[in-house]
């Protein structure tokens, strides 16, 4: 707890705090103001220290608190900043309003236990650099409610004549009114804060006893040292200040404010407006980053206690397509190092190249010299120094085309940083020369000197290999940081590896690797026009995968039986073309069908997500609940918009898969998109269509934004009962009418617990489990069309068995979430005590005498917890409890419980799995005795495992000889005679 201290009594926060990394200490400032921009300043207030602060606990109530205690009457117009450590008044303050202000002073207590936080009062205007946007503005007062004179003193300057009275001496006699009243009111104050001054003096004591035994702190010189520095406070240590402070506070030392800046330095985007190909955003992991957070952070979080989704970590970065690229026609990459080349071998051993063409015997003897000739040549050199040198071309090397030859030229150069130019290049030659610059001239005067090295390649015939007819590896010229055949599609190839490993590598580090393995300038944009070509080369064109989506649907559908893919296209405008443009998709995996069947709950969710490739389309997703209240992903689609008839073709797909009909009394949570509460209307009437509450609550926020309308909208939706529900309305109605016509024309049984149905076992307001889910696919959004379907395939894939390693660690008959549920409702039915009415029905009463009845027969309690969510509530644990006091059997606990929150039953879902089922083969004659028993040997080695298990020997697989026939089989006690005694 925060505790208030005067600036003479002595405190070191370095010595107290020491091991506390939570707690720190405020520098309060307050009853002053602030001079104008820019010798901005903080005077005529008052400072007071606040000790023992746990920034854990620390909120602006708390602020509101203190503020309180020191007289001052806080709502509405009293706005705190705090002061950034190291930071000047300049450009150091910040806002300290809501908790992400709280969050963002968390980060500084760790390092600096002394935070300074100045107050601003009635209609001084905010200096802060970052002002939080619902408290920047003056908060309005609540209606109807009188204000008090001190309060009216403080907003006296915004009150216009015409508000007050009509005309100005009205107006002056209701301010002199107001002061007067204000006087009054401060005497009190003055008086309350006389009394707060003495206590503040007890805890004072209590503080010098403890910094006594805390630290041996030396007063004088510490006095010294202040009475030297005058009014400049340290940040850590703070002595011998006045209570009330005067003079202006004297600034700390000023600070580069480029370097405090350059922590939060961001890389710009780059753009040329040009129409070039340099017209691109080059921070694309920055935007990524952006998007991500948009679907993913939420300033006003919802949290349903009684129906938290917990979720299995599925780990999703090493994800990558292994895409044919010569399936896919495109270029294949270009190895750094040839595996395959016949001419370049370093053994000795003549070995035989099952990848050969051509035979070993071909030729004559001339032949078969030359080629071992032109194989000394290839290998490699050791220099005097040890350092080995590998020959790149040689006279006589054979290349399969010309491209091939020209790459590696083009990679010659890009080692050697030489500007290496094609003079000739047709269909029969490539000859390639150095242009680079001669350090020393060697010709004529005024006539550079051309460096010698050059390459030629020519070919006999057009259906013949190329051979390097010419060579010279000398070079006389520089090196160059500016390489010309460094363009964006070569360094594409050479980076794929890298890409294909790390696809979410940003581009600036990926323009300081290639700088610093081939010591070459790379601009930023030349490195992400080869990233975005390598990653069409790793992931697949966004076009040509869409020209073998068929042969994927038929490959899923074989892998994965049972599993249902619908495809539809649309006609070209063309009548005589052979194509089609497609339009929707839509994926049901057979195993997760058969799984959410045996999850027992017909409780649906559906949410769209937008894709973010160059082709717009919109991801559609069905998830259901499993018995741990997880997600469990049915069916995805991608279609064209999100719109009534999307879908409506979405739902009927999945009408099929479920066998559902207009008549099924199925349960769905949804947003409120016009277009899908129109197809649920049509296409199922009978269903319970369930709001998520939390998009409710966005759309009452354009209008009211405070917390207190949440509170209210939330306590409505909670209750479980149509008269609690009504009282909480009556509520919200007394307290903004307009808003409570508002929510009024939703009908309730779309967002209230009291009017929802038991069937879906599930008292479920937030669609948090399509969120959680649409979370997870944010980077496969990004993909080509068949790599985005494999990206959720493969998540879904990776969770089941994910869960399936968390249910083998599971104990217990229900599933975790449903122990912690039972556990608390086990604590608070110890609190209620329960009267038996002489039948099957009880009445239990509450320690806030609250009463409701149980129904052991029908299994039903009034508050419609236990039919909601399927869980015996506490007021049906107080009854059990009291039938075991009185000797009656009730059974096992979990025998109360749905079967839905069973553990058996969630390991049911997950037995089927995505993917080729296991067949079944012939078992030989010895594996078919081993599993009848029939082999004693076997049988031994059983007992041997099963005697290390658990420490006794058992007697399976032992036949036992009966005491009376002493025939072999049975013992005495099932003995019928059949020895004939």
């Amino acid at each position: 707890m925060w505790h208030l201290r005067l600036s003479s009594t002595s405190f070191d926060p370095r010595v107290v705090y020491d091991g506390h990394p939570t707690l720190f200490t405020i520098k309060l400032q307050h009853g002053g103001e602030f001079t104008k921009f820019p010798n901005v300043n903080y005077i005529e207030g008052t400072v007071t220290y606040v000790d023992m602060v746990d920034i854990e606990e620390f909120s602006i109530h708390e602020m509101d608190a203190i503020m309180k205690g020191l007289g001052y009457s806080v709502p509405p117009v009293i706005y705190y900043h705090f002061r950034v450590p190291k930071g000047d008044m300049h450009f150091g303050l910040r806002a300290l309003g809501n908790d992400d202000d709280v969050l963002n002073l968390s980060q500084y207590v760790k390092e600096h236990k002394l935070i300074r936080v100045y107050t601003e009062h009635a209609n001084e205007a905010a200096l802060a650099l970052s002002i939080s946007p619902e408290y920047n503005k003056k908060r309005e007062f609540i209606k109807d409610k009188p204000l008090s004179s001190c309060i009216k003193k403080l907003v006296m300057d915004d009150v216009s004549v015409d508000r007050i009275g009509g005309n100005k001496d009205d107006a002056d006699n209701e301010i002199d009114h107001g002061f007067n009243e204000f006087d009054e009111e401060c005497n009190d104050i003055n008086q309350d804060f006389n009394e707060f001054h003495e206590a503040c003096n007890d805890i004072n004591q209590g503080f010098n006893e403890f910094d006594e035994a805390a630290n041996d702190f030396d007063i004088g010189l510490y006095q010294q040292i202040l009475q030297s520095n005058e009014q400049n406070v340290d940040d850590e240590v703070h002595e011998g200040e006045e209570n009330t402070v005067n003079k202006e506070v004297t600034e700390e030392e000023n600070h580069d404010i480029n370097e405090m800046n350059d922590e939060n330095v961001e890389m710009r985007d780059f753009a040329v407006d040009d129409g070039s190909e340099d017209n691109i955003e080059i921070d694309e992991d920055n935007t990524e980053r952006s998007d991500e957070s948009e679907d993913s952070d939420d300033s006003d979080f919802w949290v349903d206690e009684d129906n938290i989704i917990p979720d299995v970590e599925v780990d999703m970065r090493d994800f990558y397509m292994n895409i044919d690229l010569e399936a896919e026609f495109l270029e294949k990459r270009l190895p750094k190092h040839r595996e395959n080349d016949s001419d370049e071998v370093n053994e000795e051993l003549d070995v035989i190249d099952n990848d050969q063409w051509d035979s070993l015997d071909e030729g004559s003897d001339i032949d078969r010299k030359r080629r071992a000739v032109i194989k000394e040549l290839g290998k490699e050199t050791r220099c005097s120094q040890g350092e080995i040198h590998k020959v790149t071309f040689r006279i006589g090397q054979k290349y399969k085309n010309k491209k091939e030859l020209k790459e590696k030229i083009q990679l010659h150069a890009l080692e050697t940083r030489r500007n290496i130019f094609f003079v000739k290049n047709d269909k029969m030659r490539l000859r390639a020369i150095c242009k680079g610059t001669v350090a020393f001239n060697d010709g004529h005067v005024g006539e550079p000197t051309p460096c010698p090295w050059v390459i030629q390649g020519s070919r006999s015939d057009v259906n013949s290999n190329w051979f390097i007819k010419t060579y010279n590896d000398e070079h006389k010229c520089l090196q160059t940081r500016k390489v010309r055949s460094a363009t964006a599609k070569f360094i594409s190839k050479q980076i794929m590896d890298q890409i294909e490993s790390n696809p979410t590598i940003p581009v600036r580090a990926l323009q300081e690797q290639l700088q610093k393995d081939y010591q070459v300038g790379f601009s930023i944009h030349k490195v992400f026009r080869a990233k975005s070509t390598a990653k069409k080369l790793v992931q697949g064109d966004y076009k040509k995968q869409y020209d073998v989506l068929r042969d994927y649907i038929l490959e899923l559908q074989s892998t994965n039986p049972e599993t249902t893919v619908k495809l539809e296209f649309d006609s070209e405008p063309n009548l005589s073309a052979t194509s089609r443009r497609f339009k929707r998709m839509y994926v049901c995996l057979g195993g997760m069908k058969k799984g959410f069947r045996a999850c027992l709950r017909d409780f649906l969710g559906f949410d769209g997500a937008f894709m973010k490739g160059p082709f717009p389309g919109q991801i559609l997703t069905a998830v259901g609940v499993d018995s741990n209240n997880g997600i469990y992903p049915l069916a995805y689609s991608i279609v064209e918009t999100e719109n009534t008839d999307s879908w409506k073709w979405f739902l009927e797909c999945i009408a099929d898969d479920l066998d559902l009909y207009a008549n099924s009394n199925f349960i769905f949570i949804s947003d409120r998109q016009k277009g899908l509460q129109t197809a649920i209307s049509q296409l199922f009437p009978c269903a319970e269509h369930r709001f998520c509450l939390s998009h409710i609550h966005d759309n009452m926020r354009k209008t009211w934004r405070t917390n207190e309308y949440k509170e209210h909208l939330w306590n409505c939706a909670t209750a479980t009962t149509v008269p609690e529900f009504n009282h909480r309305m009556h509520q919200f109605s007394s307290y903004d009418v307009e808003a409570y016509n508002w929510l009024k024309q939703i009908p309730p049984q779309h967002w209230a617990r009291s009017h929802f149905t038991g069937r879906a076992v599930s008292d479920m307001l937030l669609n948090n489990l399509c969120e959680v889910f649409n979370s997870k696919l944010i980077e496969g959004r990004d993909k080509p069309m068949i790599s985005c379907l494999e990206y959720i395939r493969e998540y879904m894939m990776k969770r089941i068995c994910n869960v399936i390693k968390v249910q083998k660690k599971c104990v217990g008959p229900l599933t975790p979430s449903a122990t912690k549920i039972m556990e608390k409702n086990v604590n608070w039915a110890s609190q209620y005590t329960v009267r038996w009415n002489g039948s099957d029905k009880y009445q239990v009463q509450g320690p806030w005498q609250d009463q409701h009845v149980v129904d052991m027969v029908e299994r039903v309690c009034s508050c419609r917890k236990w039919e909601l969510t399927g869980l015996p509530c506490k007021h049906v644990i107080a009854v059990l409890n009291d039938k075991a006091d009185n000797g009656e059997e009730v059974g096992e606990l979990h025998t109360y419980a749905h079967r839905v929150h069973w553990l058996e039953t969630w390991k049911a879902a997950y037995v089927y799995k995505p993917g080729r089922p296991k067949k079944k083969r012939r078992h030989s004659a010895e594996e078919k005795s081993q599993k009848k028993g029939d082999n004693v040997a076997s049988g031994s080695g059983s007992q041997s495992n099963i005697a290390s298990r658990s420490g006794k020997l058992t007697r399976k697989f032992i036949q036992v000889t009966c005491s009376k026939c002493k025939i072999k089989g049975h013992n005495a006690r099932t003995c019928k005679g059949q020895g004939g005694k």
